[in-house]
């Protein structure tokens, strides 16, 4: 079932896949999740994993990774047992939108097909591909290409920066909200505003502000989290404020290879 290609299944006799990657997401396909699918994901199910991290984190730092893996896979099937039926079934419908998302599929074909079992390793494993932690950023990553045209990023800390670009930078991060989706929405914006062919004069136009945004829309979500990196490895002036401090945050709190760990023991 699982693969370097994303999750596969059959669904009367056709082939479906999850993405195998950020780099095989849409920036737009990911806004449309967290707008559609993410706000949906039930509380039972926000508290069993928040339960199951902490209780990882609290492991005695001196046992072995065999015996930590033992103990965190007990925990989970104990956990999830201890939820019952009802709060369970929350989680299986849940588990369900959210695949039938990735795959282009309605939640109901996905729940009339998969049994609860195919249909949690599915959610699972994808929950682990899917993971900012999970996205490898690249330590070289300057800017991007797009056709023949290659988008670059400030050589270090905004150095040969106008005060436009700097004062615009700075205006678009703070308008972050709490939301996810207003983060990325930042990222965006300041992409525009740093990320330029080279010799392109930074000159900001509304509308060619705006054109060129929705032109980046078509970006995978690995050149967005490289940009998003980038600003955490080398902007010193913009690090520390809002949007910087969220990703770090965001980051730090995806636990990407512990719940690894956990699952390659269930799997």
């Amino acid at each position: 079932m699982n693969s370097n290609d994303g999750i596969k299944f059959e669904i009367d006799g056709q082939q479906y896949s999850t993405k195998a990657g950020w780099h095989d997401v849409p920036f737009q396909m990911f806004m449309n999740y967290l707008s559609e699918v993410a706000q949906e994901e039930p509380e039972e199910l926000k508290s069993f994993v928040s339960s199951h991290l902490e209780f990882i984190e609290e492991l005695d730092p001196e046992l072995s990774e065999e015996a930590k893996q033992n103990f965190a896979v007990d925990n989970w099937e104990a956990s999830w047992n201890k939820l019952g039926k009802r709060k369970q079934l929350k989680c299986y419908q849940f588990f369900a939108l959210d695949i039938a998302f990735w795959v282009g599929l309605d939640a109901k074909t996905i729940k009339q097909s998969l049994n609860k079992d195919q249909l949690a390793q599915a959610f699972w494993a994808n929950q682990i591909v899917l993971n900012i932690g999970e996205a490898k950023p690249d330590p070289n990553f300057t800017g991007f290409k797009i056709g023949n045209k290659e988008y670059l990023l400030p050589q270090k800390h905004m150095e040969g920066s106008t005060v436009a670009e700097f004062a615009d930078a700075a205006h678009f991060e703070e308008q972050v909200g709490e939301l996810m989706q207003d983060r990325w929405e930042a990222i965006l914006d300041l992409m525009v505003v740093i990320c330029r062919p080279k010799g392109e004069k930074y000159d900001f136009k509304e509308q060619a502000h705006k054109q060129r945004k929705n032109f980046f829309r078509k970006l995978n979500m690995d050149i967005l989290i490289n940009v998003a990196f980038f600003l955490l490895r080398l902007n010193d002036t913009l690090k520390d404020n809002l949007l910087i401090y969220s990703l770090r945050q965001q980051v730090k709190q995806a636990e990407a290879e512990k719940l690894q760990k956990v699952m390659d023991g269930l799997y």
